[in-house]
């Protein structure tokens, strides 16, 4: 492991998962991606709103549940924000997280959008908080 990988993995908070009994996939995604993702949660939500703001100025009007399917839609099906929240992830990654990523990339990229949207819902509120809202 290079001093780099060392580094960028001391930077993860622990999340305390199990992982026997897991596959793979489910092993790099408790181990790698909610780790990052937790790390990163200020920037994915600045990142969020920045482009919400930007590209979505009547998202503060929206009533929550309309906001929920919003943030669903956008990361599922605006590949803008989509590939800045995975470039965002992937610049984390040690060199062998980055090789399985390539070789896994789009299983790893449907569960890494999954477990933002999940983040993002979570903290719904927290999105364009100093926007007007209805």
């Amino acid at each position: 492991m290079t001093i780099r990988d060392s580094r960028l993995v001391e930077l993860r908070p622990a999340l305390g998962i199990s992982t026997e009994a897991l596959g793979t996939l489910e092993v790099f995604q408790s181990q790698t991606l909610r780790p990052i993702l937790k790390l990163q949660n200020p920037v994915l939500l600045a990142l969020v709103t920045v482009y919400l703001k930007k590209y979505c100025p009547r998202f503060a009007g929206l009533s929550r549940a309309e906001k929920m399917v919003y943030v669903r839609d956008l990361l599922k099906r605006d590949s803008r924000p989509k590939n800045m929240l995975v470039g965002m992830v992937a610049g984390h990654f040690t060199e062998d997280e980055f090789a399985f990523f390539v070789e896994q990339e789009p299983e790893i990229r449907r569960r890494l959008i999954d477990l933002c949207i999940q983040r993002l819902q979570d903290q719904i509120d927290q999105l364009c908080p100093d926007a007007p809202s209805a």
